[in-house]
């Protein structure tokens, strides 16, 4: 289990899956063609990160943030669900911090949602086409492909730690497990290798790769990117030893540790929403960029540090603060 204080890291890193994006959004807004360097200097100073914060409030507030327009966009089933998707994920989360209770049919139906949710990323994956401009994880494809992957063992887990997972399914634990660490750990290794290849794509005569040369916003764009998959993974990959340990040690392991600690499921599954919710989040956003949805790029900033604040990061401040007593940080492994 991942002790309290490194929870709160995580989900203050969450933020990033969105920001990443709306950063991205920003690199990617403005592209100066015939402008003198004069000019772009000019433009840099005065365009600060709190003048743009304080303009996409204003975008915000004043209903100017997206384009209506684009909407119907959003029309297929895919999208609709990913939008849906966040809703008995958030009310949970919401829940489960203010009242402490662990509710295992509640757990199970949010990993059937986040499990449809990974199969409509997936029909987004084969819809949409391979952008060789940028490596894996830094382009629409393979972040809808790599969401799909993601989703599927953290749905696993979510079932997995409540008392109504069937035993006879408890076979596949090794192999989920193994599914799971592969995941989490791909995601910090191949988006790491990334950054460089990107960079030998556009900065080595010698290259001779399938990637293509791109801009330098692409390029500043596709490395948030990849930056992004870097922190979210390897602060998912913190649930490994979880996994292992409940594969290893069972079902009867489990209950007792819940039984000496009443507040631990809770917690657990909490923290395992959040990662959840951040991924879909983030998915979210990056679709709504691809569909022409968003007008104001700076307003996205905005709107990624309020979610975040409130379904991410206030769920955990508070269920920390009153039901605290009742877990173990690290304890618990050898109970």
């Amino acid at each position: 289990m991942v002790a309290p204080s490194l929870i709160k890291s995580l989900h203050v890193i969450l933020s990033l899956i969105i920001l990443r994006n709306a950063l991205a959004f920003t690199s990617n807004h403005r592209l100066p063609t015939r402008t003198s360097i004069q000019q772009v200097l000019q433009s840099t100073a005065q365009d600060t990160e709190l003048e743009q914060l304080k303009a996409g409030w204003s975008d915000l507030i004043k209903g100017q943030a997206f384009d209506s327009t684009h909407v119907r966009n959003l029309a297929t089933p895919e999208d609709f669900i990913g939008v849906v998707g966040h809703f008995p994920l958030i009310a949970e989360s919401l829940r489960t911090a203010f009242t402490g209770h662990f509710s295992p049919s509640a757990y199970v139906f949010c990993a059937g949602t986040s499990f449809v949710t990974g199969l409509a990323h997936l029909k987004m994956t084969l819809d949409t086409p391979r952008d060789l401009r940028a490596p894996k994880l830094a382009e629409y494809r393979s972040v809808y492909e790599f969401s799909a992957l993601y989703l599927m063992p953290f749905s696993w887990l979510l079932w997995r730690i409540t008392a109504d997972f069937p035993k006879e399914l408890e076979v596949a634990d090794p192999f989920m497990s193994a599914f799971f660490s592969i995941i989490t750990v791909y995601g910090v290794a191949y988006a790491l290798y990334g950054k460089g290849l990107l960079d030998r794509a556009n900065n080595d005569p010698t290259y001779d790769g399938p990637l293509q040369p791109s801009s330098e916003s692409y390029q500043k764009q596709a490395q948030l990117y990849l930056t992004g998959n870097i922190t979210i993974n390897g602060l998912a990959c913190l649930f490994i030893p979880f996994a292992w340990t409940l594969t290893f040690r069972g079902t009867e392991w489990w209950e007792r540790v819940q039984t000496l600690h009443p507040n631990q499921a809770a917690f657990m599954g909490l923290s395992l929403l959040v990662a959840t919710i951040g991924d879909v989040s983030g998915n979210l956003l990056l679709r709504l960029k691809e569909l022409d949805l968003v007008k104001s790029q700076p307003s996205i900033v905005v709107v990624g540090i309020l979610s975040n604040f409130w379904l991410l990061l206030f769920p955990e401040i508070l269920f920390n603060s009153i039901y605290n007593s009742g877990i173990s940080e690290v304890g618990f492994y050898w109970e």
